[in-house]
């Protein structure tokens, strides 16, 4: 199973400027000036040593990630539809990637874990949608998942109407806590706390499990107690939207601290904060991540959990 990360922000997208990219270019010029390297592998181990934010960026796009199974027709699953759906289909390591989906022969399929606009947003300039042929499966418990596609494209918001993609689109509404199958996946869908309520999702594929559990504000019940759709999970990603002391209660997101107790609850393997706050610049959210670490390693010495930083680009091999 390998996870692709096309979109890791929260709440909206955000773009980098050209004083970014000078900043990132002039760290480039004074570090190589330094250092001689026989390869750019080498170069590239060195780089990583260094703070992430000196050489890259975590990315601006909002929540899209792709699961991969290995098979040979190469359909994707993916988990929500924010900005980053249209990163993924210029990216050549993504399944909808692919030529079938300009020729009307494309499938895909999708989990939904809401329908706020920062996870759905990208649905009605998507490409492939538009192509008659093409079909895309979309799963959630959310019983009226379909009206909502169709108010995206109310003429109010979006000049093409709904009709046009219509036939292209076949919705399945799932039950919570009980598992199902898309394609070579083992799904199990679970409600979290969030306005308007979110899910969270275990996927199980080859003896591996991956838990995306995005837009949760973690209460009292769940931050004490074992769930099991979490528990034991070889990777969590998990919103982390929040330093402590810019938590908001109410808003449903977390903050960093309870998340790693949380993952360490529930015994998981490796833990990536997601749903990165779009108001953070690149260099709080090296700071975010560092803290975590930091308070896995005095609150949970020896647990054994990984802690990192999902950003738009990585790619995660389970």
């Amino acid at each position: 199973m390998r996870l692709i990360v096309h979109g890791a922000r929260g709440s909206y997208p955000t773009s980098g400027d050209s004083g970014r990219i000078q900043e990132i270019l002039r760290w480039a010029w004074n570090f190589f000036a330094q250092n001689k390297f026989e390869s750019w592998e080498a170069a590239q181990a060195a780089m990583a040593q260094k703070s992430f934010s000196n050489w890259k960026t975590y990315g601006g796009h909002t929540t899209c990630i792709e699961i991969q199974s290995g098979a040979h027709d190469k359909i994707p699953l993916m988990i929500d539809a924010g900005t980053g759906l249209g990163e993924a289909v210029k990216n050549p390591r993504s399944y909808l990637f692919q030529a079938e989906y300009m020729r009307g022969m494309g499938r895909a399929n999708f989990l939904i874990t809401h329908t706020h606009w920062d996870h759905v947003i990208a649905l009605p300039t998507f490409t492939p949608l538009f192509v008659p042929g093409n079909e895309f499966h979309f799963y959630s418990p959310i019983k009226d998942l379909g009206k909502r596609f169709e108010a995206l494209f109310d003429e109010r918001f979006f000049p093409v109407k709904y009709k046009t993609v219509e036939p292209q689109i076949i919705v399945h509404t799932v039950k919570e806590d009980q598992p199902f199958e898309v394609e070579d996946f083992q799904v199990t869908a679970t409600r979290q706390n969030h306005p308007g309520a979110s899910y969270r999702y275990r996927i199980e594929s080859q003896g591996k499990s991956f838990v995306f559990a995005s837009d949760i504000e973690i209460n009292t019940h769940e931050a004490g107690s074992v769930n099991p759709d979490v528990n034991s999970a070889d990777v969590l990603m998990m919103d982390a939207q929040y330093f402590p002391e810019d938590f908001k209660p109410g808003f449903g997101h977390s903050h960093f601290q309870d998340v790693v107790d949380y993952a360490v609850t529930n015994s998981v393997k490796a833990l990536y904060l997601c749903h990165l706050n779009p108001e953070y610049s690149d260099k709080q959210l090296d700071i975010q991540i560092r803290r975590a670490q930091q308070h896995l390693e005095e609150a949970h010495s020896g647990s054994g959990l990984k802690v990192h930083m999902a950003y738009q680009g990585l790619e995660i091999e389970l």
